[in-house]
């Protein structure tokens, strides 16, 4: 499908051979179980997804003038995607958050600002 141009959004679906109800990352490897490569795979989590919300003017890469929004992981997930599921840090909007570990490592549902032992990077903004 992506050959032929088919827009691709990232997610979770049970619908197709690969994937479950599981995590976001379980959802990106369902795309390499289907063959894509993870370079592509990243661009679908992050560009298409800002454009298929109409948010690319806003989101979806880093570059100047859109908000500031990254993850900081343990690994390269181009070498194993696997390693989204060892979030250390979010920027959202240049404000940085640092996740609740919970089950095997997996970022908790929501995730406080940082503000211990880092409060001049907390406050100040990276856009």
């Amino acid at each position: 499908m992506d050959e032929q141009g088919v827009k691709l959004a990232a997610g979770t679906d049970a619908g197709i051979p690969g994937a479950s109800f599981g995590t976001y990352v379980d959802g990106l490897e369902a795309f390499a179980h289907a063959g894509l490569t993870t370079e592509r795979i990243i661009e679908i989590a992050t560009v298409q997804a800002a454009a298929a919300l109409q948010l690319a003017g806003t989101t979806g890469q880093l570059a100047p003038g859109l908000s500031a929004d990254l993850l900081v992981v343990d690994g390269n997930p181009l070498d194993d995607l696997g390693a989204l599921r060892a979030v250390r840090l979010v920027l959202a909007r240049g404000r940085p958050y640092v996740p609740f570990p919970v089950r095997s490592g997996h970022m908790g549902p929501s995730a406080q600002p940082s503000t211990s032992g880092n409060s001049a990077l907390a406050d100040t903004p990276c856009r």
